[in-house]
């Protein structure tokens, strides 16, 4: 296989797991009435400091004791394991085949 085409692949890979990681602090900031798609952007660009900081902004339309909904709770659960369940397979080493000789 052509190296420049191995990192192809890998790039394409990194790119879709990266746009499906982003999908977990947009749920949870659009839970909160924020903008699902730029959230989704800042969520797929800085994982980890997006999904603090969502987990942590108030929702000004709702009281201090509101929670999530049953909904949002299991949409956010839903994208959490389609996102490992997706790196689980397309990060999965595929078996080198030996060729056999005469």
């Amino acid at each position: 296989m052509d190296p420049g085409l191995g990192f192809a692949v890998f790039l394409v890979k990194l790119i879709f797991v990266t746009l499906l990681i982003g999908w977990i602090p947009a749920l949870i900031a659009k839970s909160k009435g924020r903008n699902f798609i730029l959230w989704w952007i800042y969520g797929g660009g800085l994982f980890i400091v997006a999904l603090i900081h969502a987990i942590s902004i108030k929702n000004p339309a709702k009281s201090l004791e509101a929670k999530l909904s049953a909904r949002d709770a299991n949409l956010i659960i839903v994208a959490v394991i389609v996102v490992f369940a997706a790196g689980y397979f397309i990060f999965q080493e595929k078996p080198v085949e030996e060729k056999s000789t005469g």
